[in-house]
């Protein structure tokens, strides 16, 4: 398979994903390389290499890729020469970007391994060379001119990555809206709707005892009556 055919079918299957794992990713002094397992990083005299993660394909028996971002702080470009795995003498298959035969770190700059538009680096058969979703994999990267840089990165698949987090994820809409339509007590609504007449009609009854509810009025014997027939028992109860 020509290298343009084959980087089409790998870039589709691990764009998103490596995407996703990198995106904390933003530098060497990043907040977020406190997390240590999850983004593995090493540096070698003037290269450094964070963010590092091994992906296994969505599909089963699929190959697995290497995201990655290298950095090269010295004053001349290097060359990834290869990425292999110590444990089972395999090697990565280099694939440079679109329309470059090489896989080069600028000096003074940096290239990101893995995703859309990016040079990959790819195992056809991961389960052979003994690499397994949880596992911390031994890397070897081989730059041209510093030489070999170790490291484990954690591997991980593909599918369902943030099914994890899901437990800890702030309710959706849906879900609010829908608490708050449960959560309505209409008798709730309709006593304090009397309690706000009840305290307009006390303001208009000035002289009501101080024990008396507001709107509460009394007939001629003392007994409480419904304020709406407050007219049948006003003046003061002399003919």
């Amino acid at each position: 398979m020509s290298s343009s055919l084959r980087r089409g079918s790998l870039t589709a299957t691990f764009v998103l994903s490596i995407a996703t794992v990198t995106a904390c990713g933003a530098g060497f002094d990043a907040e977020t390389d406190q997390v240590g397992p999850m983004q593995a990083a090493v540096q070698v005299e003037d290269i450094k290499i964070q963010n590092v993660n091994v992906l296994l394909s969505e599909e089963e028996g699929g190959p697995a890729g290497v995201s990655a971002r290298i950095f090269n702080d010295g004053a001349e470009d290097q060359t990834l020469v290869s990425i292999t795995l110590p444990g089972s003498g395999e090697e990565m298959e280099l694939i440079p970007a679109e329309g470059e035969d090489e896989i080069v770190i600028p000096a003074r700059g940096s290239l990101a391994l893995g995703g859309e538009g990016n040079a990959l680096a790819i195992i056809d058969d991961p389960q052979g060379a003994g690499i397994a979703a949880g596992n911390a994999q031994h890397l070897v990267f081989d730059l041209s001119d510093t030489g070999e840089a170790s490291l484990y990165a954690r591997v991980m698949p593909v599918v369902d990555f943030f099914d994890y987090y899901s437990d800890w994820a702030p309710p959706t809409l849906d879900e609010v809206e829908g608490d708050d339509e449960a959560g309505i007590d209409e008798d709730a609504i309709e006593g304090v709707e009397d309690i706000e007449e009840g305290l307009q009609e006390g303001e208009d009854n000035e002289e009501a005892p101080a024990d008396r509810l507001p709107g509460e009025v009394e007939d001629e014997d003392g007994d409480e009556v419904d304020p709406g027939r407050t007219g049948e028992t006003g003046g003061t109860g002399e003919d």
